[in-house]
């Protein structure tokens, strides 16, 4: 260790110097406090032996000079005092002395002594390494919170874009919300909404919204339903999450007219539908699923809830960061609070947080807070279907294709999705997917349901006719061993655009083909309006053979 020894008595600096060289110290020597400040600037020695009481500049104001120029390098200084006196010893601390040592020395003391402070000296130094290595750490991971607190904000963003009807209250625990929210339009023109709460909160729960977006925003462009959906996310989440991670989540999907809504839940708390009109909670959806991430894909179960719903409801989706706030008595904010204040206001996303914070009274937020308002406005939701898709035109072409679908293939795919990629792929159609999305979903669902699954709609007509109706197609499909569709496109060309000749052929009995609602607008029940909506958007829809086979023409103009 390199020491500086300082003393204006030759004799004393003689005698440390020897001590010190023989137990291997490598010695420098200075006669005031001045030549001690210039030779501790020049050689920067570890350990310094400083006198009092010297010429030109005393030992504490050279102490002084040499501490602020350690800066932060800790370099203990021991004074060397022939003094006894208490008040004396105090002022070598009070001055920057680190000890101090009385003469005539002691060689054992003085070795234990310097021995003590090296052993100080060496700690101070490992603190202060892994000090400089926490903060280059820290600054390292507040960029990365940076980067990824940005791509999870864009990813967050896009469940606001061209959709008024869904409103959102986001409110993190700490930097990182471990909710997540997405919403998009689907090709038919209705909307897709999942809010799902991940295991805990901050960025190790917040990584997990990557992929579930991912899947999210790209099958339901492909105009996947949920059912398809929530398997492919739990698929994702269970190659990615280490065990015991799971995202608690709700999925739901609202048609186009908003007349129904399908919705997966698992792990969430109740879905709430209220109506404005009546100012009451008209349906509680409650889980009935494991949240994903959780079941292998043989397990998960992705049965949906078919809900029949009026224009001017509105759907609350909310994590339980909402009704387990608590305030200082430990007392929750509870499920017949949230109740009461959708049914006093009309909307509650503007006076949530307000009311959350006043109920809580200061104490700590625990848990991130999540509620989106889904508003069932038929205006909004029609704008949807008229807004343009921005695709790369392409000029008419002419082709055809034609798929026969078994009855194994039927239960187990869904051929929309695949059909809508082709065709876009194929000739474009720039803004005329939704309406050939909406047409082909329309008569594939009644080749599929009234023709080979046989149901009927005046299932629908009846009380809880909607959930009631998609329990027996989910149990006819399951237990589906005979039967085929046919589905079969050609596309002609035209002058300002083309033609698609549409045939779907089912293998079912038949049906009156007099008792097609031809009309929309004069339809009011809640079955018979799909066709009258062909019949819409077509210039020619027929009925062949037994009413098992269906003719349209779709002309659309770039």
């Amino acid at each position: 260790m390199k020491i500086l020894v300082v003393d204006d008595d030759a004799t004393n600096r003689m005698v440390l110097k020897g001590l010190l060289e023989r137990e291997a110290h490598d010695i420098i020597t200075a006669e005031n406090g001045q030549e001690a400040v210039d030779k501790f600037n020049e050689t920067q020695p570890d350990m310094v032996l400083m006198d009092i009481m010297m010429p030109v500049m005393d030992g504490y104001d050279a102490t002084r000079l040499i501490k602020q120029a350690c800066g932060d390098r800790f370099v203990p200084v021991m004074f060397l005092t022939a003094m006894s006196g208490d008040e004396a010893l105090v002022s070598c601390i009070e001055n920057g002395g680190d000890d101090f040592l009385k003469k005539p020395y002691n060689r054992t003391i003085l070795n234990a002594k310097i021995a003590a402070l090296q052993r100080i000296r060496d700690l101070y130094v490992t603190v202060n390494e892994q000090n400089t290595e926490l903060a280059a750490h820290q600054e390292h991971t507040m960029r990365e919170h940076e980067v990824a607190e940005k791509i999870f904000a864009n990813v967050m963003s896009k469940a606001d874009q061209h959709l008024p009807m869904v409103r959102t209250v986001r409110r993190s625990a700490e930097a990182f919300n471990g909710d997540i929210v997405l919403a998009a339009r689907n090709p038919s023109g209705g909307v897709n909404v999942l809010v799902g709460d991940f295991t805990g909160h901050g960025l190790a729960a917040a990584i997990g919204a990557m992929p579930v977006a991912d899947v999210f925003y790209k099958m339901t462009a492909k105009g996947f339903a949920i059912d398809d959906i929530v398997p492919e996310i739990n698929r994702k989440l269970r190659q990615l999450l280490p065990v015991g991670r799971f995202l608690a989540a709700a999925l739901m999907n609202v048609d186009s007219q908003c007349r129904s809504m399908s919705i997966w839940a698992g792990g969430m708390p109740d879905v709430l539908v209220y109506d404005s009109k009546q100012k009451k909670i008209m349906q509680h959806i409650p889980s009935q699923h494991v949240p994903l991430g959780v079941l292998t894909p043989t397990q998960i179960s992705t049965q949906t809830s078919h809900i029949s719903i009026e224009a001017g409801q509105k759907i609350y989706i909310y994590s339980d960061g909402v009704t387990e706030s608590e305030n200082r008595q430990g007392e929750m904010y509870g499920q017949s609070r949230l109740e009461n204040l959708i049914c006093t206001r009309n909307g509650i996303t503007d006076i949530l947080v307000e009311e959350l914070d006043r109920f809580s009274e200061g104490e700590k937020q625990a848990d991130d807070i999540t509620l989106v308002e889904f508003d069932c406005d038929t205006k909004a939701m029609l704008a949807l279907l008229e807004h343009e898709d921005q695709m790369r035109y392409r000029d008419p072409t002419t082709w055809r294709m034609h798929f026969d679908l078994e009855h194994d293939v039927i239960k187990s795919v869904d051929p929309l999705p695949i059909l809508m990629q082709i065709l876009s792929d194929l000739q474009g159609f720039h803004a005329h997917r939704e309406d050939i999305f909406t047409v082909l979903s329309e008569l594939y669902n009644n080749a599929l349901d009234h023709g080979v699954l046989g149901l009927s709609s005046e299932i629908k007509n009846q009380a809880e006719g909607f959930s009631e109706y998609y329990q027996q197609r989910a149990m006819r499909l399951s237990a589906l061993n005979q039967g085929c569709i046919t589905i079969a496109l050609e596309h002609r060309p035209g002058t300002e655009g083309g033609h698609l000749l549409i045939r779907f052929t089912d293998s079912g009995t038949g049906f009156d083909t007099n008792e097609i609602q031809v009309n929309m607008e004069e339809n009011k029940t809640t079955s018979g309006r799909g066709i009258s909506l062909v019949r819409k958007l077509c210039s020619d829809v027929r009925y062949l053979e037994n009413g098992n086979v269906v003719e349209a023409v779709l002309n659309w103009r770039h």
